[in-house]
C-alpha cells in the first residue's frame, strides 16, 4: 500500500488514514461465503517484505474458510471523515474542491418521500467544518430531485451543482438544471438555464 496518509489503527478491528484535510476509514470488514455465510474479520496495518511502506492485513479464519462454499468475498466498508448531514434520510453526495480558498463543495439528496426529493449543497473547510451560512438547498420544492453532482471552477470562485428533476409522478419526463454557488456564501447564486436530459 502506497499512500501519503497516517495509517492507524481504531481500536476496534479497523484502520483510519488521515492527513490534514480529512480521513478515509477502512473497517466492519466481513468474509462472505457464496451461501451468505458472513463472518467479521478485523483490518490490521502491518508492513512487509513486499510493501516495507505498509500493508492493510484481513485474515480469515482456517475453520470458516474450511467450511465455506466459495468464491468467497472479503467486503469491507470504506468511509470519508466528511459527514453532510446527521439524518438517514440524506445520500448520494458528491464532492469538489477548491484549490484557491481550500474549501469542498458539497451537494447531497434528501429523501423528502418516495416521489420527492430534494438536493442541498454546502461548504466544507480543508478539515470537514461547515462554512457557517453555506448551506442552502438547491430547490427543495414539490419537483422530484435526484442524482446531484459538483464541480468547481476555480478562476469563477463558484462551485455548479448539477441535479435531475421532475415532475412527482410515475413515467414522468426528467430535465437536468444546473446552479452556480459562490465559494463564499454571503454572495447571490443564479441558476442556470434547465437544459433537456431525458
Amino acid at each position: 500500500m502506497h499512500t501519503e496518509l497516517a495509517v492507524t489503527e481504531d481500536g476496534s478491528g479497523g484502520v483510519k488514514m488521515t492527513n490534514q484535510r480529512g480521513s478515509v476509514a477502512y473497517t466492519q470488514a466481513a468474509a462472505v461465503d457464496a451461501a451468505g455465510r458472513r463472518l467479521p474479520i478485523a483490518v490490521r496495518s502491518r508492513a512487509s517484505d513486499e510493501s516495507p511502506a505498509g500493508a492493510l492485513e484481513l485474515s480469515v479464519p482456517a475453520a470458516f474458510l474450511a467450511n465455506a462454499t466459495f468464491p468467497l468475498t472479503i467486503d469491507p466498508v470504506i468511509t470519508t471523515g466528511l459527514s453532510v448531514d446527521a439524518t438517514s434520510n440524506s445520500r448520494l453526495a458528491d464532492v469538489a474542491y477548491d484549490l484557491t480558498t481550500a474549501r469542498y463543495g458539497v451537494v447531497y439528496e434528501y429523501n423528502f418521500s418516495a416521489t420527492d426529493g430534494d438536493v442541498y449543497i454546502q461548504l466544507r473547510t480543508a478539515a470537514g467544518a461547515l462554512v457557517a451560512g453555506s448551506e442552502v438547498p438547491i430547490e427543495n420544492g414539490n419537483l422530484n430531485w435526484r442524482n446531484p453532482s459538483v464541480a468547481n471552477n476555480r478562476l469563477a470562485s463558484q462551485f455548479l451543482a448539477v441535479a435531475e428533476f421532475g415532475a412527482a409522478r410515475a413515467g414522468s419526463s426528467w430535465a437536468a438544471l444546473a446552479k452556480l454557488h459562490p465559494i463564499s456564501p454571503a454572495r447571490s447564486s443564479p441558476s442556470v438555464p434547465a437544459k433537456r436530459a431525458i
